[in-house]
This record gives structure tokens, sequence and C-alpha cells, in this order.
């Protein structure tokens, strides 16, 4: 006699968000991605229960689910699925921001939150102290917001695929710097504000 096996196409479509309520957000997403069928019939990861980030923005995940998501082959790729290599990250490389809660390219991180105390590269380490660790890197965009890049001073961004920049002095925005606009040379202020700057102390003509 022949028999069937189960599998999970063959469940009803109640059993399988009755799985789904008990696992995890990164699961519930990589379960919704694994085929069309059960993606359709799957319940939306995002349709769980929100919670407020420090942004005031109330999103179905949480930080520490992002940095499991992180971990993904196509979120990773120079690590090559071992979690050991050494090299600097390039722009194929994806990190989460504790403080927006989003997965950005490797090109919105300075090099110093891609470095040792913020990478995602210890294989042999103990899990929670990798992510007590990641979950305080944070992307250039909300680093200038708030206030915590240096703004008398240079500093290398995007590991391999990027380069230097800096945070302007006026408008604290993030300026990449560029051949014979290096940020001690344009006392590190950006295009706008230097113009707006020359507007203001060109004498009224009469």
């Amino acid at each position: 006699m022949a028999t069937s096996s189960t599998t999970l196409l063959n469940l009803p479509t109640e059993i399988l968000r009755q799985i789904t309520s008990y696992i995890d957000y990164p699961s519930h997403l990589a379960l919704s991605f694994t085929c069309r069928e059960l993606h359709a019939r799957v319940e939306d990861p995002n349709s769980r229960p929100r919670r407020t980030i420090s942004t005031g923005n109330d999103r179905p995940y949480t930080i520490q689910d992002l940095l499991a998501i992180e971990l993904w082959p196509e979120f990773a790729p120079s690590l090559g699925g071992d979690r050991v290599s050494r090299q600097m990250p390039s722009k194929n490389d994806f990190f989460a921001c504790r403080y927006c809660c989003k997965i950005l390219s490797a090109i919105n991180f300075t090099n110093r939150h891609l470095n040792r105390a913020y990478w995602k590269r210890d294989r042999d380490e103990e899990e929670t102290r990798r992510r007590d660790r990641s979950a305080w890197r944070i992307c250039i965009p909300c680093g200038a917001a708030g206030r915590m890049h240096p703004r008398d001073k240079s500093y290398p961004f995007g590991g391999m695929s990027g380069g230097y920049g800096f945070t302007c002095v006026g408008c604290e925005g993030f300026v990449l710097e560029r051949t014979g606009f290096e940020g001690e040379k344009v006392n590190f202020t950006c295009d706008t504000c230097r113009e707006s700057n020359s507007e203001k102390k060109e004498p009224f003509s009469t």
C-alpha cells in the first residue's frame, strides 16, 4: 500500500499559521521566502505584534532579530558561510543599525563600526557576546544625527568599497571626500554650507 508523506505544503493554512505563531521573526521571514506557495499561504511576518524601537517607530522585529538576519548568506557574502573570515566587508555585506533598526550596506557604516568590536565574524565566540557588541552598531546617518562622529577629522567608511568622509561642522551631514576637497582643505564644511557662507560674506551692491 502506497503511503503519502506529509510536508509543509500539504498542511492546512490554519496549521501553518499556528506554526508561525511559535517561531521568531527571522524564521518566519525565511519560511515565507521558501517558495511562492508558502509566501502566499503563510501570514505576512510584518503583521506580527509591533514593538516600539529607539526612533519612536513601531516594528514587528527587534535589533536582535536583525542581528540574526544579517548572518544570512545573501547578507554576508564575505564570510563564505563559515563566519571566520577576517576580510574587511564590502558594499555587498549588510549590517544592522541599532538606532533605525534597518539592515544596510556596509557603505553606510564607518570602518570603526565594521571592525573587531562590532563585526559578525566570531564563530568560536558565544553568540550572546557577539550580539551584545553588534547591537551597538550605528549607521552613518544615525551617528551624524546623534553627533556621534568626530567633527574635526576625516574617518574611513564602507570597508573595501568605501573611502574617507567627514561630518560637516555646519549642517552636521556626512560628506564624501574627493580629490582637492579633503576635510582639512575645506575646513570640514560641505559644498552647500561653504556656498551659503560665501554669500553671507559678499558685500551688498549699491
